[in-house]
Parts: structure tokens; sequence; C-alpha cells
């Protein structure tokens, strides 16, 4: 589950389809629901916020960073298997080391 930043309604109207799906529990899940409607409305006030400053370049390889990464500790390093953490090593190099050359090499 990747958390995604969607305007509030989307969040209402989503909210009775997956109930009745039973994809959710209100009494269960109810509350890890609204916190994603809170997280959401709060990352688009902040995006909205921040859109001037930041390029499109760099916005695309933070979307890249917090895929990659969250898939990586998904798959191991949150439970502390040397596999996974090594995977949150090299892939935090390898990020690192391209954020630095877009940096220092001319675009286009």
């Amino acid at each position: 589950l990747f958390p995604m930043a969607q305007m509030t309604e989307i969040w209402f109207v989503r909210g009775p389809i997956v109930v009745s799906l039973g994809r959710i529990k209100p009494q269960t899940d109810g509350h890890i629901y609204l916190f994603a409607v809170l997280c959401g409305s709060v990352s688009l006030a902040l995006g909205n916020r921040f859109r001037k400053h930041v390029s499109q370049a760099m916005f695309e390889a933070m979307v890249l960073g917090l895929l990659v990464s969250s898939s990586v500790l998904v798959l191991g390093a949150a439970s502390g298997d040397p596999i996974g953490v090594t995977s949150v090593v090299v892939v935090a190099l390898v990020l690192g080391v391209r954020y630095w050359l877009h940096r220092r090499l001319p675009v286009g």
C-alpha cells in the first residue's frame, strides 16, 4: 500500500464503496482510513505550498526514491534481514549518485 495524495472528496466517495465491498471494516480499520485522509490532505497542502521550489526532475527523483525505498523496506529491511539492509544501502547510494550527477552535469 503506497500513500497517495488525493482530493478529500475522492476519499469520501471511495470510503462507502470499500466498506460495502468488505475491503475495510469501520470498527477495526476506520482509524487507518481517517489517518490516510488526513495525511493526503496535509500532503496536498504542502505540495501546493512548495511546488514553486521543486523542479520536475527533483519531484520525479523523490517519487522514485519513495517507491523504491518503501518497496525495499517491505521486502525485508524492516525485519533486519541482511539482504534487505544491503538493498537499502545500495538504493541510497544509487539515488545519491543520481542526484549528484544531476546537479553536476548540464541538462539538455
